[in-house]
């Protein structure tokens, strides 16, 4: 294989991890609290459910175009501001003093539920995931 192609094969395959990991969170303003259409948020500001990390919505944000959901905050830059310590990943205190912040609570959070490989940390696919049920 040359090596040109090596390389378009190298950014295509970044291009498709990038565009993985990049679904939108649906959070209040920082500003205003409020979200988008000027609404309280219940927790979050989706149409429909998010994980509780504002995340991996479904529907759109609410206050945005029916058909291009404009977020305030995407999955990366969330995780990168609940990752206190930097290290590329959330481990449970992180994850808990965000949860409490923005929800008021930590009740009825469970750390496992979103830790799929049961390592102690979040990776940014793992939060920005449904949590699991068992």
């Amino acid at each position: 294989m040359s090596s040109k192609t090596a390389l378009l094969w190298s950014f295509l395959a970044l291009i498709l991890c990038i565009s993985h990991v990049m679904s939108f969170c649906c959070k209040a303003s920082g500003d205003t609290g409020k979200c988008g259409d000027g609404t309280e948020p219940t927790p979050c500001c989706a149409t429909q459910r998010c994980n509780v990390f504002c995340c991996n919505c479904d529907g759109i944000c609410r206050g945005s175009s029916r058909f291009a959901p404009i977020p305030d905050v995407n999955t990366v830059d969330k995780f990168q501001w609940i990752d206190k310590n930097g290290d590329g990943m959330v481990d449970e205190s992180e994850a808990l003093f965000y949860v409490n912040a923005s929800h008021g609570s930590v009740e009825g959070f469970k750390f496992s539920a979103f830790d799929k490989d049961s390592n102690g940390y979040l990776t940014l696919e793992e939060m920005d995931s449904e949590p699991s049920t068992s």
